[in-house]
């Protein structure tokens, strides 16, 4: 019962929360780009097998509206501990997401199309969803951190077809500049 009322005081706060947000519209919002620089780390698994992985990436970002942004970027993965521990296998990404955000809070998903390098006989092209939810800390009003966690779940494809699939999930970093 206890957790039962949490839950509908949690629900009827975030109601509220939505409500007041409309219906005080940011009178100064302006269009703008954000320039990020990110870096990320976790877990990845090819097939069923956990590995380390560690991403780096640039980006930029279009808010054109209160709420609401479209982003891209070049991004490099790192996938450590494959086969005896000392192969990694290297990523070049190019993400294109959509995000949504209120206040202090983000929600962004979309697509990763990369290649991989360094591997003639792999495959040579990746393909994954991406969704992730974080947070926004402002440092000055030009100046953001971001603090958030990222899924990804793709696939490697040959010139046959798809290959085996992967995912990960990485708690990533971000320092965002707005222009």
């Amino acid at each position: 019962m206890k957790k039962f009322f949490l839950i509908v005081l949690f629900l009827i706060g975030g109601l509220y929360g939505l409500q007041a947000q409309k219906s005080v519209p940011d009178s100064t919002f302006e269009k703008h780009y954000l320039i990020t620089a990110d870096v990320a780390g976790g877990v990845n698994v090819i097939f069923i097998y956990p590995l380390g992985t560690v991403m780096a990436g640039i980006g930029m970002q279009y808010n054109y509206n209160e709420h609401a942004g479209v982003a891209t970027g070049i991004k490099y993965e790192s996938i450590i501990g494959l086969g005896d521990g000392d192969e990694v296998l290297h990523c070049l990404y190019i993400p294109v997401e959509m995000e949504y955000h209120i206040r202090h809070f983000y929600f962004r998903g979309g697509l990763n199309v990369g290649v991989q390098l360094f591997h003639e006989e792999k495959p040579f092209l990746y393909l994954a969803a991406t969704l992730g939810l974080g947070g926004r800390i402002p440092l000055t009003m030009q100046d953001g951190l971001n603090l958030g966690v990222h899924f990804t779940v793709g696939s490697d494809f040959d010139k046959v077809g798809p290959m085996m699939p992967r995912g990960s999930a990485v708690l990533k970093i971000s320092y965002e500049h707005k222009f």
